[in-house]
């Protein structure tokens, strides 16, 4: 029986799902899985868990030998979220297993990082300057002065849009810096991207990278404006309605990305932003599909994505179908800070074509992105055309009540 090891974090929205998906391999494969809490998971797990140090990388590739005795040697390795990527990348090198490489792993969890390795590159992207909050606003205004207006500012280690903020003058800059600047008090680092914001609709794709090549999974349309100040992504819908020829260029930036940052083996999500001179990839991540979002696939593949994850992770044949079925998910957002009462979403299950409704935020302190750090939940969708999707995910968005105190 072949074994694989499942990194996540115990605060991850998708562990239910990566259990689930190992009973759906049609293949004799144990689950083994490494968290930063064993406890928090043992339930779950037949007992096949141990606890690791997502920090410290000598620690858990010591604990992963210890435990190699027990539930046998590991045939494949897979990462289920930001905080267990880096020491993924770094068991699979010890064991000689197929991953994104630890420097590919680095590079794409550091936004400062990677605007380098593509601007290198020579792919197109927008003009930047590092910034760090230790070095005061001052500085930071100096260092940012030949960028034209509008910027965005971003924190360099932080996902899910979080301290993304676009700044239209100098007084939007320095208060937005002072706002970054206390958002990484909390959650740590110093550095700060400060880029020339980009007009124009953005994408998002999805996709395996196999060997060095891309296997595209979906185009997401995102069909929620994402102009600012504030970036909280909502809609997802796919597939896309763009033409096929802005697509087809859309994948190739996202293909010249990947070889940038050296992303070979394993998933990647890519934002794409649409502008007058072509697309512009805004960045790409070595991993899946963040939060529950990858409950969509179930409708729009037919399979589960964590299936085809771990299908690849363990070398099992892939089947994808040329054509998608049109389905989409609403990330519900916070929509103020507060204490959350209840959320009521009897009136958006009963929209046709609402496939599911996840609340995940628990009642109590609420604080809306960028600088809170998730979302009230998850609406999934399906129909005969993208727009049809659309339309149910923002009536069902109308029918929910967010009761907030």
């Amino acid at each position: 029986m072949r074994r694989l090891l499942l990194f996540v974090s115990t605060t991850s929205y998708r562990t239910d799902a990566f259990l689930a998906a190992a009973s759906e391999l049609g293949e004799p494969v144990s689950l083994v899985v490494a968290s930063d809490r064993r406890n928090a998971l043992e339930h779950l797990t037949g007992g096949s868990t141990f606890a690791v140090d997502f920090e410290d990388a000598d620690r858990t590739l010591a604990a992963v030998a210890r435990n190699a005795d027990r539930f046998g040697a590991i045939g494949a390795v897979v990462s289920a979220d930001d905080e267990s990527n880096l020491v993924a990348a770094r068991t699979a090198e010890a064991l000689g297993l197929p991953f994104h490489s630890v420097p590919s792993v680095e590079a794409a969890g550091d936004k400062l990082v990677a605007r380098r390795a593509l601007r290198d590159a020579g792919i197109p992207g927008p003009k930047f300057a590092a910034l760090s909050v230790g070095d005061g606003v001052e500085r930071a205004v100096e260092q940012a002065a030949r960028l034209p207006w509008p910027r965005v500012l971003k924190p360099t280690g932080l996902s899910m849009s979080r301290g993304v903020l676009r700044v239209d003058d100098e007084a939007a800059f320095r208060e937005g810096f002072a706002r970054i600047g206390r958002l990484l008090a909390r959650t740590g680092g110093d550095q700060v991207l400060a880029e020339t914001y980009l007009h124009g609709d953005e994408v998002a794709v999805e996709g395996l990278m196999d060997h060095g090549e891309l296997l595209v999974l979906a185009v997401f349309d995102k069909p929620e404006p994402l102009v600012g100040p504030t970036f909280e992504e909502t809609l997802y819908i796919t597939p896309s309605r763009h033409p096929e020829s802005l697509q087809a260029a859309v994948l190739d930036v996202v293909r010249q990305g990947c070889a940038a940052l050296g992303l070979r083996h394993g998933p990647v999500h890519a934002e794409v932003r649409l502008t007058q001179e072509g697309p512009v990839l805004l960045e790409v991540a070595a991993r899946s599909i963040g939060g529950q979002c990858s409950r969509v696939f179930t409708w729009a593949l037919g399979q589960s994505l964590e299936g085809l994850i771990y299908r690849q992770a363990l070398g099992l044949p892939l089947t994808v179908p040329a054509q998608l079925r049109a389905a989409g998910v609403l990330m519900l957002p916070v929509p103020r800070a507060g204490e959350l009462v209840r959320v009521d979403t009897a009136a958006a299950e009963s929209v046709p074509g609402v496939r599911a409704v996840s609340i995940t935020h628990p009642p109590g302190a609420a604080v809306p992105l960028p600088d809170g750090d998730r979302y009230l939940g998850f609406v999934f969708a399906d129909a005969g055309t993208p727009s049809e999707v659309e339309s149910i995910l923002r009536m069902a968005w109308g029918r929910i009540v967010v009761d907030m105190q």
